[in-house]
């Protein structure tokens, strides 16, 4: 892993938001999601095309990721950061990313659970935005 360059003082994940705002109204790229489940853990797999720019989503927990072919380049708040397959990491709460595909690149995520279905498991690990992030942040002090 390899830092390419360092961030202004905008977080990456508030330039994370404004690309893809910016990106909505333009054609759009599949990118196939696969679904894998086994006790206690939740997999969700993309295959991201070469050339492929890819807004992550805002994730409310610690989060293990591993790319198991490919290579991209990722803005952090750590600066861009340039991954080659293999690569395993673990990233924090708060985690909003753009990824840019130098070639197609497979990307899996692995959260804690049990529960099956997606649309739960979504709003259990994902933020569908800002707002509801810092609430659920919020949610966190009460309870510390």
């Amino acid at each position: 892993m390899k830092v390419i360059e360092r961030p202004e003082a905008k977080s990456a994940r508030d330039k994370a938001r404004a690309l893809e705002s910016t990106m909505r109204d333009m054609p759009q790229v599949d990118i196939p999601i696969r679904h894998y489940f086994a006790p206690g853990i939740y997999a969700r797999e993309m295959t991201m095309p070469r050339d492929s720019i890819v807004v992550g989503k805002l994730h409310k927990h610690r989060c293990m990721h591993t790319i198991s072919k490919g290579h991209v380049f990722v803005h952090t708040d750590d600066g861009v950061i340039e991954m080659k397959a293999p690569h395993t990491f673990v990233s924090e709460r708060g985690a909003k990313r753009v990824i840019v595909a130098v070639e197609e690149t497979v990307w899996t995520m692995y959260h804690p659970t049990d529960e099956t279905d997606v649309d739960t498991i979504e709003s259990i690990f994902i933020a569908k935005d800002e707002a509801e992030y810092l609430a659920y942040i919020e949610t966190l002090k009460i309870g510390a």
